[in-house]
């Protein structure tokens, strides 16, 4: 029988499409050959590969038996796909099968108290869609109170239903943050399991017409063939979009690898497996992040980002780095649809009394609270290299609708915010005064004077009395703020701003004329 197309292969994990671009690239591939002679009959490998076929979700074993087919002669991919199943079999099955025994939520009974025109502004404002309550990563940054199992997920007919409803007025040119948040997108199963996060993905796309979905994983244990899937499903899907005259592949996101010690070895599997089906390189690098958590190494297509000593900060409150991880990796302010119901999610300072650094407000019937989008990135830099200049992080603003009618913009005073504020603030002026004393830096404003004072008079004439005024609207409120550790923490940063600002040419190399030292 010969290999299957990858119109078949592709349907395997239930992504049904049409996709001639990907049939005509994956064929025109040629297989990695083994370098160091024989490595295993075929035949081993599929007989080995059919061992796991009764004990996997049908999506997987679906995808698993088209990959048998389609390369059953390509002796690396079968080898890849067996070592990476054989990779912690047992952990990973327990993995799969709790996805499995989660309780199914329909997404409509989360909408149910809400009428008709609430549900639309609840839709519209919806920037991350958690398929599941709980999450089987266990990465430590995601926070102390984070579940880590799944108790329930959405079944992926109400998601459908919700989508038939309501997707036309999901939004569409603004981006949206994903489907994860305090859950991983590939712990998602749906019915027997034979819907997961690529058929899930599909069916937004196909519905909203959004194609800017942000997927991050911390690869699961027993997740990786759907991930292997959805790889697939985005060739294909960016295959299609290039046919239709849209040439940029980073129109469709992507997806990011949260790179760890414990999930390490299963990212790399899975890379050489997409190398190996073959998966064209140019796609793999405009497609593919990985982010690495924890080792500073230079590595060729590897993001380092290190969450600083996670955990350090609720057990070690009176030590000197009090500013170890006190940014959590709450990174927006958003409106969040979760099998738990939903809730408006907002920044502030992480604490050992609010160790995910969030303050969330459950929305409620009649008076809908919207939390305004923002996300932390935008005020993570007081100016970029086009002298675009940049305002500290705002106060907490809700807009207001009262059964379903808008009333009104609502501001709330939360020291934890403020102290957020303070820390970001300062961290922007450290990186700017080591920008101005770095060589490259040097060099720039030599041949750029004229943005040096104007830089200067940003930091005084914008900056300052914006901070001088958060500075005051905090100690109008430490009186009566009970997280003792929030107040402790903001004061010590405002001493530390305060002490910066009135040292800044130092700070940045300048003398008092404003002139390079």
């Amino acid at each position: 029988m010969p290999p299957l197309g990858i119109n078949e292969f592709v349907s395997a994990s239930n992504v049904c499409y049409n996709s001639a671009t990907m049939i005509n690239n994956l064929e025109n591939e040629t297989p990695r050959t083994d370098q160091c002679g024989e490595i295993g009959n075929p035949i081993d490998y599929r007989t080995k590969l059919n061992s796991f076929l009764p004990k996997l979700p049908e999506s997987d074993a679906n995808l698993l038996k088209n990959l048998m087919e389609y390369g059953r002669d390509n002796v690396p991919l079968l080898m890849d796909i067996t070592n990476l199943l054989e990779l912690n079999w047992e952990t990973a099955q327990k993995k799969r099968n709790e996805r499995l025994s989660a309780e199914q939520v329909d997404m409509m009974d989360i909408l149910k108290p809400f009428n008709y025109r609430e549900s639309i502004i609840i839709t519209r404002n919806l920037r991350n869609w958690q398929m599941t309550d709980g999450c089987t990563g266990g990465c430590p940054q995601c926070g102390l109170r984070s579940k880590r199992r799944i108790e329930k997920e959405f079944s992926f007919d109400s998601f459908n239903r919700f989508l038939d409803k309501y997707g036309k007025y999901v939004s569409r040119n603004r981006k949206l943050v994903g489907f994860y948040r305090k859950s991983d997108p590939f712990d998602w199963v749906s019915g027997n399991g034979e819907y997961n996060y690529s058929t899930g993905v599909e069916s937004f796309i196909d519905s909203t017409k959004n194609n800017t979905l942000i997927t991050t994983t911390s690869v699961p244990e027993g997740s990786e063939l759907a991930i292997i899937g959805f790889m697939i499903f985005m060739y294909s899907r960016v295959g299609e979009m290039e046919k239709q005259g849209q040439k940029r592949l980073d129109r469709f996101t992507g997806i990011r690898f949260s790179r760890k010690r414990n999930n390490k070895e299963r990212i790399e599997k899975i890379m050489q497996t997409l190398k190996d089906l073959p998966m064209p390189e140019y796609f793999m690098k405009k497609i593919v992040k990985i982010i690495d958590r924890e080792d500073n190494v230079k590595e060729k297509g590897v993001i380092y980002d290190k969450f600083k000593n996670v955990g350090y900060f609720a057990n070690n409150q009176n030590e000197h780095d009090y500013r170890s991880d006190i940014v959590g990796i709450q990174d927006a302010d958003l409106l969040v649809l979760s099998p738990s119901g939903i809730t408006a999610e907002s920044m502030e300072i992480v604490t050992p009394d609010n160790p995910e650094g969030v303050r969330s407000v459950k929305i409620k019937p009649g008076m809908l609270e919207i939390p305004e989008f923002l996300d932390i990135y935008t005020y993570s830099h007081i100016l970029d290299m086009k002298d675009n200049y940049h305002s500290l992080l705002p106060k907490l603003k809700y807009r207001i609708y009262k059964n379903g009618k808008f009333t009104g913009i609502k501001t709330v005073e939360s020291v934890g915010r403020d102290a957020l504020t303070f820390e970001c603030f300062l961290r922007n002026l450290e990186d700017v005064g080591g920008w101005f004393l770095s060589r490259g830096g040097r060099k720039y404003y030599e041949r750029h004077p004229k943005h040096i004072p104007n830089f200067r008079n940003h930091i005084k004439i914008d900056l300052v009395p914006e901070y001088e005024e958060r500075k005051r609207n905090y100690v109008s409120l430490f009186a009566r703020e009970t997280n003792r550790q929030v107040v402790k923490v903001a004061t010590k940063l405002i001493g530390e701003i305060d002490d910066w600002l009135a040292h800044m040419n130092e700070k940045l190399g300048l003398s008092e004329s404003g002139t390079l030292l």
